[in-house]
């Protein structure tokens, strides 16, 4: 079952483990994530994949992976980050994505790894 969960920083709100459609997820996505620094999260399966809005139409996408913290991540425009969640509810399945790259968050940002190529 797909459990939603979002930080609206704005208003200092945060709920965990709404059960929600695709539809309600749509909604909730679009509301919360016009707002630079929140972020919305799906719970699928064991895997975690949550949307941070880092503004100017650039959200990160990252596959949560405890206990490395080796995640896979990537930049994704708002329209994008809509698809991926469509195919999330569509497949019923988070996974990595052909553009995503391997960060670890414990010593280095999306944006270094990609400044190495």
């Amino acid at each position: 079952m797909i459990s939603v969960f979002f930080n609206d920083n704005s208003n200092s709100l945060t709920l965990k483990n709404l059960n929600l459609d695709f539809d309600q997820c749509y909604k909730l996505f679009s509301d919360i994530m016009r707002i630079k620094d929140n972020s919305l999260g799906i719970f699928l399966d064991e895997k975690t994949i949550q949307f941070y809005n880092e503004g100017n139409n650039k959200i990160l996408v990252e596959i949560i992976n405890k206990p490395s913290f080796l995640n896979p991540q990537m930049f994704a425009t708002f329209d994008d980050s809509l698809n991926i969640i469509k195919d999330i509810y569509e497949k019923n399945s988070i996974s990595i994505l052909p553009q995503m790259k391997f960060v670890d968050i414990t010593s280095e940002s999306l944006e270094e790894v990609l400044n190495k190529k």
